[in-house]
């Protein structure tokens, strides 16, 4: 003996377990319609009967005193097989039942009539039946009464599924806000939803933390109120762009003003949430604080500003070197050789302002630097001063002082000789007219008896004028016959 299968087995079965009801406690309402339609229809047995794969489980049940049967016994697994009321006066008659131990043995099943519960789809699940242990037949009333019933019963297990699958769509839907509240509320960049008249609607921490208001305050006013003015056209011409759908969003760099006045630069995205019909419902804003990037970008363009003025001062050393050393050079390799001397001595005042940021640099650093090439020994140069910066002109142009008088040390001053001394030092001085001053001195000791020159070439201007000019300071030169001294 074979339990029949379903022409649509596989959908039905499929449908059975999407209804959720298999294997679920028993419920008073269930048990209830069993019990009036045994009395109704005078019959010990009555169950709601629902045809698994490999069995058949009850629901509810009266007369039987089990949840399940195997399906190889199940007399309800061929009624699903026809539509609607199924009746059976006689089991041991009919030859699908003839030979079932539940009829032919203990509890002896000689009648059945079962309502086919169907989905709306027209697959059956299972019955609500009657079974009694004689032959007999149900009245047209009881007959009319399992139909109602069964229709009733198969609503009861729909609902149920309906009241399940709502139950749990409004916790995924409880979930779900929750999960946005928190992902909202900590999220690393400021979010806000935004009226379409701009008041803000829903703000996060991170934005209040970012304009400088309370949560409280900021819904008090628009984004035209703490949007800086020089912005606020911009921003207005995106938004009236996104209203008529031109843009799916928009992004900008703009400026807040915060609650204490200052000014933020923040990155703005906006886009607007629409209904199912297309009209606008709300802008949704995400805010992030880009203070540090249009700071760093601020003081790149500071930097780049700075560069092409000290390209400029430099290009016009260098013009002015090649102008001077042309005119006093007999020849073209005497101008190439000092030239390349002259471009070396302002190198090295330009390595020393990139060691220390173009910002200035140490004038003892300065000195060594620029010193230590042409220092015979380095017993024959000393240095005295305080630790004290000098500004990126004052670095430029005592560096090429100090390479020119170098270099006028080693062909004729002391460093020409064998025992001849350089020394440099700086003190601040006190000047009436002009207040804190610093002085800084070279002097040379015992070398060659010094004459005064009989032209002025331009290691001498640049020795004389150009590092007082430039740093608005005054120069001396000073052709002692015991040796050159410069202030």
């Amino acid at each position: 003996m074979r339990a029949p299968h379903h022409p649509r087995q596989h959908e039905r079965l499929k449908a059975l377990r999407a209804l959720g009801i298999l294997d679920t406690p028993r419920e008073p309402k269930y048990d209830a319609i069993v019990e009036l339609v045994a009395e109704i229809c005078e019959a010990p047995i009555a169950v709601i009967n629902l045809i698994d794969e490999s069995r058949q489980w009850f629901k509810a049940e009266v007369g039987l005193g089990v949840r399940e049967t195997p399906l190889v016994t199940s007399l309800c697994a061929h009624v699903i097989l026809q539509p609607g009321l199924t009746i059976i006066s006689d089991t041991l008659a009919d030859g699908r039942m003839c030979d079932n131990p539940m009829c032919i043995e203990s509890p002896n099943l000689r009648f059945y009539a079962g309502m086919c519960l169907e989905t709306a789809d027209g697959l059956p699940i299972g019955t609500l039946c009657v079974l009694d242990t004689r032959p007999r037949d149900l009245s047209l009333m009881q007959r009319n009464f399992l139909k109602v019933v069964g229709d009733q019963v198969m609503n009861h297990i729909t609902v149920s599924q309906r009241l399940r699958e709502s139950e749990l769509l409004r916790q995924e839907l409880r979930e779900s806000e929750i999960r946005f509240r928190q992902t909202f509320e900590n999220a690393a960049v400021g979010v806000a939803h935004v009226r379409l008249d701009g008041q803000w609607l829903e703000v996060n921490q991170t934005l209040c933390d970012i304009l400088g208001y309370s949560r409280e305050e900021l819904q008090t006013k628009t984004f035209q109120d703490i949007t800086h003015p020089d912005d606020l056209n911009a921003d207005l011409a995106y938004v009236r762009r996104l209203m008529a759908g031109e843009l799916q969003n928009y992004g900008m760099d703009k400026r807040y003003i915060r609650k204490d006045g200052s000014r933020v630069w923040c990155g703005l995205t906006v886009a607007l949430r629409r209904d199912a019909t297309g009209e606008p419902l709300y802008f949704i804003s995400v805010v992030r604080d880009i203070s540090e990037r249009k700071a760093g970008q601020e003081h790149q363009e500071f930097l780049l500003g700075e560069l092409a003025h000290r390209m400029k001062n430099q290009l016009a050393i260098v013009q002015a070197m090649a102008n001077q050393t042309a005119r006093n050079a007999s020849s073209l390799k005497q101008f190439q050789e000092k030239f390349s001397e002259r471009v070396q001595g302002l190198a090295v005042a330009t390595d020393v302002l990139l060691t220390q940021g173009w910002s200035g640099a140490q004038l003892c650093d300065l000195i060594q630097r620029q010193l230590s090439p042409f220092v015979p020994a380095p017993d024959r140069l000393e240095c005295d001063g305080p630790n004290v910066t000098i500004s990126i002109d004052a670095t430029q142009t005592i560096g090429l002082a100090l390479h020119e008088l170098a270099t006028n040390a080693i062909k004729h001053g002391a460093w020409s000789s064998t025992v001849g001394r350089v020394k440099v030092s700086w003190q601040f001085v006190t000047n009436g007219a002009t207040g804190n001053n610093l002085r800084v001195t070279w002097v040379e000791q015992d070398g060659p008896v010094v004459e005064a020159p009989t032209r002025k070439g331009f290691g001498r201007v640049v020795i004389e004028q150009m590092a007082a000019q430039r740093i608005g300071g005054e120069a001396k030169l000073e052709f002692a016959p015991k040796g050159l001294r410069w202030t």
